[in-house]
């Protein structure tokens, strides 16, 4: 009876040890691949930064003055003021793809062109709230379908969308937005479609 066991015994033990050979150099593979991108990243020429599709918020599109908030006004100051950097959708970009994007030399450049962005996608969000706080929802969906348009990352960007189109009856267009969330690729967008789907 032993024999059997030792036989299931030996050849587990050598699938074992397969298996990790393989997990290793799948590792190794892994960690090549990362150290040879990092280093072609870290080489990459400087790119004429002058002709990027810069974001440039269209005068008149975000309802400023609508309300006599000072909280609305600070933020309204807040977007008017980033709106005057460079700024761009660097969202889903790691550091060596942005490198070998546009150089490495223009590296710290690039990233508070993306800060920029990120701050701008955070204050739309925080707009939109404070138009919805005071019942101006057709206000805040303007700024929120803008957010989904420059290709906001931010989750309450899309369910707080949704919430105006469910509170302005025109859940017609709640397919529309999934759509548009679908091609972010969120991490949260699961849960996000649930959501999106209870409206319904």
């Amino acid at each position: 009876m032993a024999f059997p066991f030792l036989t299931i015994f030996v050849t587990f033990v050598i699938f074992l040890a397969i298996r990790y050979r393989s997990i290793a150099n799948r590792r190794a593979k892994r960690m090549n691949d990362y150290w040879n991108r990092e280093a072609q990243a870290n080489n990459a020429p400087a790119k004429d930064l002058s002709a990027l599709p810069y974001l440039q918020i269209p005068e008149g599109l975000l309802p400023y003055g609508c309300l006599d908030d000072p909280d609305v006004t600070s933020i309204e100051n807040a977007i008017q003021e980033i709106a005057k950097k460079p700024m761009l959708n660097l969202n889903g970009k790691d550091n060596a793809e942005i490198k070998l994007l546009y150089g490495a030399a223009n590296f710290d450049y690039m990233v508070s062109v993306g800060e920029n962005f990120d701050q701008l996608q955070m204050l739309l969000v925080d707009y939109a709230k404070a138009l919805m706080q005071h019942e101006r929802y057709i206000e805040a969906t303007t700024v929120l379908e803008y957010g989904v348009f420059i290709g906001s990352d931010i989750s309450s960007n899309y369910t707080l969308l949704g919430d105006c189109y469910q509170i302005r009856r025109m859940l017609d267009k709640i397919p529309e937005l999934k759509g548009r969330l679908e091609q972010r690729h969120l991490l949260l967008e699961p849960s996000i479609m649930n959501y999106l789907d209870a409206l319904d």
